[in-house]
């Protein structure tokens, strides 16, 4: 995730990495870092928002704490 993270945020991340690291970055229960993830996604990419955002909706965390 932490990789991930770095690639998005320097813009080095294509549209389907961006998906797959907020996926993970979700899966891992960190929503506040997945919610600036998406920010810095859409700019690069706002033809994906809409498929973040319902990551966002349907992505349950494997864990319950937010150490974002």
């Amino acid at each position: 995730v932490d990789t991930g993270r770095k690639l998005v945020m320097e813009g080095h991340a294509n549209a389907d990495m961006v998906k797959l690291i907020v996926r993970l970055t979700l899966e891992a229960g960190k929503s506040t870092l997945a919610e600036s993830l998406i920010i810095k996604g859409t700019e690069a990419y706002p033809d994906i928002r809409s498929d973040l955002y319902q990551l966002v909706d349907t992505v349950k965390p494997t864990t319950t704490t937010d150490n974002s």
